[in-house]
């Protein structure tokens, strides 16, 4: 506990500091840890992240998080606000967030999501707005996190969250990718590394039999014709 006089010169000399002294512990913690919001475009499906810190955020550029969003920007009822450049870099990476799933709410309009593999069998599923059209996420039914799509984010939290650690699958790439963040050509030792934290945290997901917040399709993803969507021209196709 600080002195009268202390406390009296500390507040002379650093008034932040005083106002935040005179906050109790609980309510500064409360202000520090906001949840990260996260919508479609035309937000009729909304939800937030129970935790502040995300697992990682990463720039993935393999083909198959590109052919996710390409395949949402195909269908013509998207809103006008929804842009393609927005979701993917010149280098053809996806800004990924990773939050596990017990972490994960979504608020409304769970009716409105719809589930896609783009490779059958892979136990990936890429969740999309039935509604827009908006990329929103990317789950592996084996894994206890899921990937928010960033630019769904609301930017005030996303400005919150550190930037992307590392870029990942870089051959897949449309160019060559930047010194930063951190290329790797394919998983890597970073991305090993994840998988091993997120095999021990397996086992405290099924053990405690924790809940998935997408809700999936008795009949499983709609498996996507990629030979269909490579017809598709959309932005930075033609950069190639």
């Amino acid at each position: 506990v600080l002195l009268p006089a202390m406390a009296a010169e500390l507040k002379n000399t650093f008034p932040s500091l005083h106002s935040s002294l005179e906050t109790p512990l609980l309510l500064r913690q409360k202000q520090v840890a906001l949840p990260c919001r996260f919508s479609c475009k035309c937000k009729r499906i909304r939800g937030r992240t129970m935790a502040v810190k995300p697992v990682y955020r990463i720039l993935c550029a393999c083909d198959d998080c590109r052919d996710f969003v390409r395949y949402s920007f195909s269908h013509a009822k998207k809103p006008p606000n929804l842009h393609y450049d927005d979701y993917v870099d010149p280098y053809g990476s996806i800004d990924v967030v990773s939050f596990y799933k017990n972490d994960v709410v979504i608020c409304e309009g769970e009716d409105l999501i719809e589930t896609y593999s783009m490779v059958k069998g892979s136990g990936y599923v890429r969740i999309m707005a039935g509604c827009c059209s908006t990329p929103l996420f990317s789950s592996h039914s084996l894994l206890p996190t899921l990937e928010i799509l960033a630019p769904n984010i609301d930017p005030e939290d996303l400005m919150r969250i550190e930037k992307p650690c590392h870029r990942i699958m870089t051959k897949f790439a449309l160019f060559p990718a930047p010194k930063t963040p951190t290329p790797s050509s394919g998983f890597g030792l970073w991305y090993w590394s994840v998988i091993l934290q997120q095999l021990f945290c397996c086992c405290h997901y099924y053990t405690k039999r924790n809940r998935d917040p997408v809700p999936y399709s008795k009949d499983g993803p709609v498996l996507v014709d990629r030979a269909r969507l490579k017809k598709v021209k959309i932005m930075f196709d033609d950069a190639k």
